[in-house]
């Protein structure tokens, strides 16, 4: 068993279910049992997908601040909670369980609402959420700090969504985000992080939006690095990254793909609802942004007229591939940055990774000046990060490693 990282005592074991019998996590995950560990001020809730098995309902009321709650592989129908807990892990154990809405929702909400504190949130993948005013989220963030590892959010009505509370803090880490819902009503975004104090994502996948967009930010500050944004041939999103009210944004060695049939050309929109936060600014380094589509894509638009003050836009070694446009109407600095027409030689399966002949034909490029724009990771198919060594010769573009520059 995995136990918390702050615990300092042994752990003691005990059985809470009364004559059911115990059997080790096998292939099969066929016998439920729930076990809670006591010590030091902090149990493990260990849940099962099985009658016997407190709900997970039962053990959002139950747990304690510090508290871990492990989650048995299976599936999960209408199991949604409302957490209040000031300090809680919940993780996914055995493999990934998969927590259904199946028509319900917590406070008209979505599958989980995470009401305050610190929380720690691995393995699980949420789907089929619907609520109030078209946002059933998978997950909904009102207030804290919230940490999501390895989560999949599938075919809900916004994937995971936050309130606007300044002191809010969300991490994002190898996760997916994907098929956004075809009902009528709503703008189904697969992120939607509201006007909170801080926003991370890296090494995750986001595809298959609908009207809505792949990422929407409002935060404060948004750091977006080593991620793949591809909507895919299904997909039909507006914009693949919006950050509407501007703030202090970094996007780096993250590959964005615009699909054919997508509702709007933008594929990176910078204030277009008006500037909230003082002194905003936008740094763009080692992405690859690419047009699938026969309509110019407008790569990267800024709303200039619609700041306080003029913000400050950086784009230092960006790969554009396809028809459009990225420099054009935009005040700022711009250096390093290539353009190609070239068609990805990719897969489906492996979309927009190493390899693409678009990169054959690139000239190396000097390391951007700012270190906050030169990647030191790159995306990992499906999900993840890998470690890159810096190379002698940067080439434009969110990938390094395989790519080589043309004699």
């Amino acid at each position: 068993m995995i136990l918390p990282q702050n615990a300092r005592h042994t752990r003691t074991r005990c059985g809470c279910l009364a004559g059911v019998h115990r059997r080790l996590l096998g292939a099969a995950l066929s016998l439920v049992f729930l076990l809670v560990a006591d010590c030091a001020n902090a149990r493990i809730w260990m849940v099962g997908p099985y009658p016997e098995s407190l709900s997970i309902d039962e053990v959002s009321q139950r747990a304690q601040d510090g508290d871990t709650v492990e989650i048995l592989a299976g599936e999960y129908r209408g199991s949604v909670a409302v957490w209040a807990q000031k300090q809680l892990t919940i993780r996914g154990i055995g493999g990934r369980p998969v927590i259904r809405a199946d028509g319900r929702s917590a406070e008209r909400k979505g599958i989980w609402v995470i009401r305050q504190g610190d929380f720690t949130i691995e393995n699980i993948e949420f789907r089929d959420a619907r609520g109030a005013d078209a946002v059933g989220s998978g997950i909904r963030l009102e207030r804290g700090t919230l940490t999501v590892r390895g989560c999949v959010f599938l075919n809900n009505e916004i994937g995971l969504m936050t309130a606007n509370t300044p002191a809010t803090r969300l991490t994002i880490e190898d996760s997916e985000f994907g098929n956004a819902p075809t009902d009528r009503g709503g703008l189904h975004h697969l992120l939607y992080v509201g006007q909170i104090e801080n926003f991370e994502v890296r090494g995750s996948y986001f595809h298959t939006g609908h009207v809505g967009h792949l990422l929407k930010s409002r935060a404060r500050k948004s750091t977006v690095k080593y991620n793949l944004l591809a909507d895919g041939p299904l997909g039909e999103a507006s914009y693949e990254m919006d950050f509407p009210n501007g703030g202090d944004v970094l996007l780096v060695g993250n590959t964005v793909v615009q699909s054919r049939a997508s509702r709007n050309p933008v594929v990176i929109a910078f204030g277009a609802e008006g500037n909230t936060w003082k002194d905003s600014r936008l740094r763009l380094g080692h992405n690859t942004l690419k047009n699938e589509g026969l309509v110019p894509a407008w790569f990267l638009r800024v709303w200039r007229n619609r700041f306080t003050s003029p913000p400050q836009v950086v784009a230092i070694n960006n790969l554009t591939i396809g028809l459009g446009i990225f420099e054009l109407g935009t005040d700022g600095v711009f250096s390093g940055n290539a353009n190609s027409v070239l068609e990805s030689g990719n897969t489906v399966e492996e979309p927009y990774l190493p390899g693409d002949p678009a990169r054959q034909t690139l000239d190396p490029v000097a390391a951007a000046p700012d270190p906050d724009l030169r990647p030191d990771s790159e995306f990992s198919s499906p999900t993840g990060t890998v470690r890159l060594d810096f190379p002698e010769t940067w080439l434009p573009g969110a990938f390094q490693a395989v790519a080589q520059p043309h004699p």
